[in-house]
This record gives structure tokens, sequence and C-alpha cells, in this order.
């Protein structure tokens, strides 16, 4: 009996032990991204380019890099964290929308923070509006066993809302407010412009820079045709048309890239969306084919029911409407099938999360 009572005590103890490990493992794991997270505030503060740079994944660190030299590296803005709260797995990919292939087979994780910035010397107007309370992700990239940032962005504090998991101050209901207004606008007018970061050297050769704040139709024009089959026409075009559009038309709001070095909306790769310059002029017989299709839409925006924009995520290949993402392919089944636009947009997105589980609609402005 007494060897049973020592047996059960050892293994009672082993678990504990074990336990305790995993929760101190744990704990450091969280404690050395919020280290991070008040570390990116001194660095950007104190303009500390090597510190500021080593925060992050390698990728965005050999990006950096090339802007080293830049004496408008630090664009002048400051940051004082005041909150920070890490988000639930689901809830931090649909805050900092992150895309299934942006950072490849590596784990992530995201914060919510909640910081005050003061861009009262930055000349930049991309990252200007940037001042006073500003609700931030902090996506987290795990390399070589050390958590990096992969970026910072903009929060959707709406998601972070609805799933619970904000901080429920004056702060957040002000966000969500502004934010509200700013995804309802899409019954009055589209952006202007939208900030594109240039990574492609075609399109830093045609530019002359690396931030430009490209008109917005002519963004549109130049990303088709590198997502769509311009040739095929018709409601599919139409439909591509708009995804890309309102794809675009989200990120004007909750920037993805709105800090240090530059500061923008999007970049011209396959991570948002495939922008490159003259795109839309090397279309030949086929510009009218996609004048047709922008026109349709041009003074149109996708809502949800509520009357408010959203992500419009799409891929090249088959999707079903349980997804929640539009399919080039199934866009032009549809198309053949005698499918309106709109019906082939409601196949894909009605009741996805992205729309709030809602019915989508078009408005016109």
């Amino acid at each position: 009996m007494k060897n049973l009572v020592k047996r059960i005590a050892a293994i009672v103890l082993c678990f504990s032990m074990l336990f305790g490990n995993m929760a101190i493992t744990h704990a450091e794991e969280l404690d050395s991204r919020v280290e991070l997270i008040y570390s990116y505030q001194d660095f950007v503060n104190q303009k500390d380019l090597n510190n500021y740079i080593s925060l992050f994944d390698s990728a965005t660190q050999e990006w950096m890099n090339q802007f080293r030299d830049d004496p408008n590296f630090f664009l002048g803005e400051k940051v004082n964290i005041e909150r920070v709260k890490l988000l639930s797995y689901d809830t931090g990919l649909k805050a900092a929308y992150i895309e299934n292939n942006e950072f490849g087979n590596n784990e992530v994780s995201v914060y919510y923070v909640q910081a005050v910035c003061d861009t009262s010397e930055v000349t930049s107007e991309n990252i200007k509006p940037l001042n006073g309370d500003i609700s931030y992700v902090f996506v987290f990239v795990k390399e070589d066993n050390a958590w990096k940032i992969g970026r910072v962005s903009i929060a959707d504090v709406n998601q972070i809302a609805l799933a619970g998991e904000g901080f429920d101050n004056d702060v957040e209901d002000a966000a969500l407010v502004n934010e509200r207004i700013a995804m309802a606008r899409a019954s009055l007018s589209q952006p202007s412009s939208i900030c594109i970061k240039m990574t492609k050297k075609a399109n830093t050769d045609y530019w002359g820079k690396t931030y430009v704040d490209v008109p917005f139709k002519e963004y549109i024009l130049n990303v088709v045709p590198n997502e769509y089959v311009v040739s095929y026409g018709g409601e599919y075009l139409k439909a591509g048309n708009m995804a890309v559009k309102m794809f675009g038309w989200y990120y004007t709001i909750h920037k993805k890239y709105p800090n240090s070095p530059g500061g923008c909306d999007l970049q011209d790769t396959s991570v948002d969306q495939n922008y490159l310059a003259g795109s839309y002029d090397a279309l030949g017989t086929y510009k009218s084919t996609l004048d047709t299709a922008y026109s349709a839409i041009e003074s149109e925006a996708l809502v949800n029911n509520s009357g408010t924009i959203f992500c419009t995520q799409y891929v090249a290949g088959k999707t079903d409407s349980s997804k929640g993402i539009l399919g080039a392919e199934t866009a032009y089944s549809l198309s053949k099938d005698g499918k309106t636009y709109l019906q082939i947009l409601q196949n894909a997105y009605n009741n996805s999360t992205n729309a709030g589980k809602e019915t989508v609609k078009i408005v016109t402005y």
C-alpha cells in the first residue's frame, strides 16, 4: 500500500512539474512578445535603426535594409503603448486579416495594442492621419524558435469587439465609431487614391520611387489583368473588378503597413494584390473589355446588409459558397451559367465572416 501511495505521489509530482514547466514556458513566450512590443515603442521613439529592424522577421528585415540610408526611414512619428492584449488565434487572423500564404508555414500570433501616436512632425501624408489614439495589431511570426514581428497594422476593431476580446473602454468605443463611419462611407464615395509600397523593379522604375499614392481607378485597372483573365469579360470580369476594388478600399481604412519605413496601405505583390504599372496599357484590344467591366461597377460598392464594406478575399481557383472567398474559376463557371456579377459575389461572400455573416448587396454612390 505504501508503495502504491509513493507511486501515485510520484506521478502527481511529475505532472505538476510538467504542467508547471509548460506554464512557465508559455508565460516566457508571452513576455517575450510583450517585450518586443515595448521595444518597438522605444526604438521608434529613439530612432534606433539597427535595433528597430532587428525586431522583425527575416523577410521584413531584408526589405527594411534596402532603406537603411534613407534619411526619412523614420518619418517622425512617436508612439506610446497604452494597453496590450493577446487575441485568440481565430480573432487574430480576422483582426489583422492574415492571408493564408502570408507567412508560409510559420506559427503566428496576434496582439491587440492601443497606443497614443504623435505625428505632428511627420511630413508624409501616408501616416499623417495616424495621430492620437490608434488601435494596432502586432502580428508575430515564429522564426528559428524565436518570436519576431511580422507586421504592425491598423486593427479591425469591429472583429475584436464582436469576438468579445476587446478592452471595452472609451478608446475602443471611439475607434469603433470612427471605423464604422469610415466603412459605411461606401454609400458616399470611393477613395481618391491608395498608397502602395512598390517592390517590383518595373514599378519603381515606372514611378521613380517606392511609396506611391496611386489614383484609385488606375490602381484597379492595373491590378485586374494580373488577377483575372480579362479576355473572359462579362459578369465574371465585373465580379473580379469589384473584388479588387473592395479589397483595396478596405485597406485604405485598415492600413496594412502604416509605419516606418514609408507608411502605406498595401504592397504590389500577391501577398496583397498584384499591381503592375502599365498592365492596362499592355492589354491592346482587350482594354475595351476591361473598360466595359470597370464602367459597370465604377459607381458601385459591395457592402454587407448593414451597409458597411468588408475585405473581399479571392483566389485563382475554385471555391464553394461556404468559404467566404471568391474563386476566379468558380466565378467564370457561374458567369457561363448566366449568373449576374452580384449573384457571383453573393455566392462567394453571403454569410461570410468578413461580411459579418450577412447577405451582401450592391450600393450606388
